[in-house]
């Protein structure tokens, strides 16, 4: 369902139950005649890819919706990711690296794309702003803060509020915004359903946001933002100089 290989039935039984698990926590295995106590095992399959951050095309999904509305989908929740892979590998097929997702109420507003934050760019007319969708169901990005906090530090207006998808032509670059990738540059987003596709520049003034936040990750601005701190070992350090 979710494109994660099987665990062979032996495997799992013998080495995460029965080895690995079971054995290592024996002492807190209840006695045989309690009443209230069990032990509850939870076995976690996690997956794990390395992929290179790449100017990327963008499919808006029409078949799934990734969360419900007044849902969960806020929440950094594996339910929320995990089964919008079998869509994404569908998409991959038809050459889209990504895709997007709309809200599930009106198919109107942006949320997110199904790996990362959206992040939209204004140039026209000597503009710089810089647009997050405001909503109750997508993910909070860190690095999406970071963007807007590095834009406004250089000028730029920033703003949190609904982006109707109708309105994406009036972005000159758009982002995917996450921990892992930073901000991939998005070429173009399509919505078959519509027959709607918007393209968007690789590089311009966001690309420069980006590169410096990527210097305030590296540690190689020249002054360190006041929303950043220095990590010290303390394991020397006395009370006084903390």
């Amino acid at each position: 369902m979710v494109l994660l290989p099987e665990v062979p039935d032996e495997r799992f039984l013998e080495c995460v139950y029965v080895r690995m698990v079971a054995v290592a926590n024996a002492e807190f295995v209840p006695p045989a005649d309690s009443d209230t106590g069990f032990l509850y095992l939870r076995p976690v399959l996690f997956g794990a890819a390395v992929t290179a951050a790449t100017r990327t095309h963008a499919l808006v999904l029409h078949e799934f919706d990734r969360a419900a509305p007044r849902g969960v989908g806020a929440g950094k929740l594996g339910g929320n990711h995990a089964p919008v892979w079998p869509f994404s590998v569908k998409a991959a097929e038809a050459g889209f690296a990504i895709t997007l997702h709309l809200d599930s109420e009106t198919r109107s507003l942006v949320e997110e794309f199904s790996t990362s934050g959206f992040v939209g760019v204004v140039t026209a007319g000597g503009k710089r702003e810089l647009y997050v969708p405001e909503t109750d169901n997508a993910v909070r990005s860190v690095t999406s803060d970071s963007l807007l906090a590095v834009a406004k530090g250089q000028g730029w207006q920033v703003y949190r509020e609904k982006v109707p998808f109708a309105g994406l032509n009036r972005f000159s670059q758009v982002f995917a915004v996450g921990t892992g990738a930073t901000a991939v540059p998005v070429r173009s987003v399509t919505r078959p359903a519509t027959g709607e596709k918007y393209n968007f520049s690789p590089e311009g003034p966001g690309t420069t946001l980006v590169k410096k936040l990527l210097e305030v990750q590296r540690g190689s601005q020249s002054a360190e933002p006041d929303w950043c701190w220095t990590v010290r070992d303390t394991r020397n350090i006395t009370n006084e100089e903390l």
